[in-house]
């Protein structure tokens, strides 16, 4: 693992650092995606076979810390972490075998972006609540509805949607569609656009009588709710996590260059204390990839998984109090990543209260 991290952490200083144009309004660095894939880290799940690394989710989220720490942006990580830790390997793990030959190389190069669209307005991702819709023609399927919340949308040259296909016994049953860009029907829109995180983009989607053919469908029929978009959440805040490991370590550097003055007892006791809630969370989330990974899987992971998010929750909200007292004028790209990590911080707020909702149940019935 130390090869590929010691890899992302120089590439992340000299081409994702320098940059003076990523916080642009509107800008995604297509040259700077296709470095990425050249300097082999935009295929770390995948399977050599296809030009990946084949490492572990353990091996991505070192990487993820290692991007964020050097680097020093909290945007470019996110939208790699949409294409390697999403897209990329669903793909991977579901597509047959001429999917997988006609567009893995290509992700693990960076000439093809694909984001996947799962979330709709007013119902995130809730499968009673989602209403996109595909019917079989003639002509294979045809999909409608709209999408919301989709990373790297209004870059992406190929979308995972996921779309019922069928309503059994009251249940919907989704299946997962391949849906390139140039699809007719397929439009985008404002539906989930942010104005952080750059230079991550986000839009949404809208199908209106989307053909693409029987071979479209990634995974088996009816199946890719339980297979996709349930282990993708946890898989998804793992990596997610690591972002955060690396936003704590940037933080610091940002202080200790920024700074005016020594610091007090006071400050540098705060210091001290924050020191060691990173410290900690970086323990607690690399035992819960371990568990993810090992016999427990995401039973085990998620209660580490809540411990690590917390622990990194509380390094943000001490954080802007810390950084008025010891920065004077803080830097643009210090305020941008204070910023972002509250931004991140927030994210999937329903799903984390219902795995708490959860773990409480199960704490108050243990013995």
């Amino acid at each position: 693992m130390s090869d590929i991290v010691e890899r992302a952490s120089r590439f992340a200083a000299t081409h994702i650092r320098t940059r003076t144009d990523l916080n642009r309004k509107g800008h995604f660095p297509r040259d700077l995606w296709l470095e990425l894939g050249q300097a082999g880290l935009l295929g770390l799940l995948l399977p050599p076979e296809f030009g990946g690394a084949g490492l572990r989710r353990r091996d991505q989220i070192a990487v993820a810390e290692a991007l964020v720490r050097h680097g020093r942006n909290l945007g470019i990580v996110s939208a790699w972490q949409s294409q390697t830790t999403l897209g990329s390997w669903l793909i991977a793990r579901l597509g047959n075998e001429a999917q997988r030959r006609t567009y893995l190389p290509r992700l693990v190069t960076g000439e093809t972006i694909v984001s996947v669209a799962i979330s709709e307005l007013g119902a995130g991702a809730h499968p009673k609540h989602l209403t996109t819709r595909a019917e079989r023609t003639a002509e294979g399927w045809s999909i409608s509805g709209e999408k919301a919340y989709v990373t790297n949308g209004p870059v992406a040259d190929l979308f995972v949607v996921l779309a019922i296909t069928s309503v059994e016994g009251g249940r919907k049953r989704y299946s997962a569609f391949l849906v390139p860009r140039a699809t007719p029907g397929l439009s985008f829109t404002e539906a989930g656009a942010v104005d952080y995180l750059r230079p991550a983009l986000h839009c949404g989607l809208k199908l209106e009588g989307c053909i693409v053919p029987e071979s479209a469908i990634l995974g088996p029929e009816g199946e890719a709710y339980p297979i996709v978009a349930q282990p993708l959440r946890t898989a998804e805040d793992l990596v997610g996590l690591g972002t955060g490991l690396g936003a704590m370590a940037a933080a610091f550097a940002f202080i200790a260059e920024e700074a005016t003055g020594e610091p007090e007892d006071s400050a540098l006791e705060e210091i001290g204390l924050m020191a060691a809630i990173a410290a900690g969370a970086r323990t607690i989330v690399f035992a819960a990839v371990e568990a993810y990974e090992g016999e427990g899987g995401e039973k085990a992971a998620i209660p580490l998984l809540m411990a690590g998010r917390e622990r990194i929750a509380s390094f943000q909200s001490r954080l802007p109090e810390l950084k008025s007292k010891l920065v004077g004028e803080a830097s643009e790209a210090f305020e941008l990543l204070v910023r972002d990590m509250g931004k991140l911080g927030s994210a999937a707020g329903y799903v984390q209260r219902i795995r708490l909702r959860n773990l409480g149940r199960e704490a108050l019935h243990a013995g």
